[in-house]
């Protein structure tokens, strides 16, 4: 004869099934001209920070994780700051081009307004290049599950 106990499971719902957070690099942030400068700092920052005494792959293995978590910051903040820019940029032209319906500009706001040009198509590169690389099939397949590719635009 077996029991007549059935064992209850509680789910408190306050520890879900966490994903593995990976990291891609992102082939946009090779436009940016200041990326090779904070790499070697952080790099050298992480040599810094380890154990002389530790194993050559182990120290390896450090910087890189070091290096990953500072990138995956910085491009989250650098993200950030772009679509702003884009956002001040796109202000600007429309004031100046509404204020050339009605008056006569001078050289300077013109000269502004083609380096406020200028400033937006870098960033139009940079929006090239990003989604460029997220359409790529091996992103499409492994990198995110399609999910953040397409969801804001349907």
């Amino acid at each position: 004869m077996g029991s007549d106990h059935s064992p209850i499971v509680l789910d408190s719902g306050e520890q879900g099934l966490s994903r593995p957070k990976y990291f891609y690099f992102e082939n946009k942030w090779l436009l940016d001209p200041e990326l090779m400068d904070l790499v070697i700092q952080k790099w050298q920052d992480s040599e810094r920070r380890r154990p002389l005494d530790c194993y050559y792959v182990d120290a390896w293995h450090g910087s890189l994780a070091f290096l990953r978590q500072f990138l995956k910051g910085w491009g989250i903040q650098k993200a950030g700051e772009v679509k702003h820019l884009r956002s001040e940029i796109l202000y600007q032209l429309e004031v100046i081009d509404s204020l050339a319906d009605t008056v006569e500009l001078p050289a300077q706001t013109w000269q502004k307004r083609y380096q406020l040009d200028n400033s937006l198509e870098y960033i139009y590169q940079v929006e090239e290049s990003h989604w460029k690389q997220r359409c790529d099939l091996t992103w499409v397949l492994e990198g995110d599950s399609n999910t953040q590719i397409f969801s804001p635009i349907c």
